[in-house]
């Protein structure tokens, strides 16, 4: 009985284990440092399939080092300032179906940051299923910027990245949009509620999105 327990364990964390490995991809910008930035939590871990089995809500990174068999969690790689060297470590970073994800700090006007995602070869993010809202919402922390606007045409959103028109998914809170405060950009709450704002009043941090 106690080896049924086990094995029924061993599959559970395996099968999760696949799920967040097919969620990741390596960063090898930051392989063979160690840093404690955004770190969550540092853990044993005696292979990096168990390593990914650990992370959970928040965590959008993790780095491994199979050497000393260590797991560290992130909620970013992306804003590292104090980073040393130590051999053997690799980092992995979120995405979903074959796309990449970036989230970067809250400290652009929104005029740059089709700048700053373009510099990266991406683009400010399109969510166009309820799979992705939820996913991004549970992956990076509320509130953010999404490519969403309706700068050209009031009522119009439309997708910076692809100019397609927000008519496939949206995710609405029940007053928005309400245009207050001349609301044209368009940031994610918590829960994965939708609400437009100003555009050069607020300064959310923001998704870029790779193909």
């Amino acid at each position: 009985m106690l080896g049924c327990a086990i094995f029924l364990m061993f599959c559970v964390l395996t099968t999760r284990a696949a799920l967040f490995q097919s969620h990741y991809l390596a960063d090898t910008d930051l392989d063979d440092t160690v840093f404690y930035d955004t770190l969550l939590s540092a853990h044993h871990s005696d292979s990096l399939a168990l390593c990914f089995a650990m992370c959970g809500q928040n965590c959008n990174c993790l780095g491994y080092n199979s050497q000393k068999k260590r797991c560290h969690l992130y909620k970013s790689c992306d804003s590292v300032t104090i980073a040393d060297y130590e051999t053997g470590w690799r980092y992995y970073n979120s995405k979903l179906e074959g796309k990449e994800y970036k989230q970067m700090k809250a400290d652009e006007r929104n005029q740059k940051k089709d700048f700053e995602c373009e510099r990266l070869g991406a683009y400010l993010v399109s969510i166009e299923t309820e799979e992705e809202n939820t996913w991004l919402t549970e992956t990076f922390l509320p509130a953010w910027d999404s490519g969403a606007n309706d700068i050209d045409q009031e009522g119009r959103f439309v997708w910076t990245g692809n100019n397609r028109g927000v008519t496939s998914y949206s995710n609405w809170h029940p007053d928005e949009p309400d245009n207050a405060w001349v609301g044209d950009c368009v940031h994610i709450c918590r829960g994965g509620i939708w609400g437009d704002y100003n555009c050069d009043e607020a300064t959310f941090s923001y998704i870029c999105e790779k193909d």
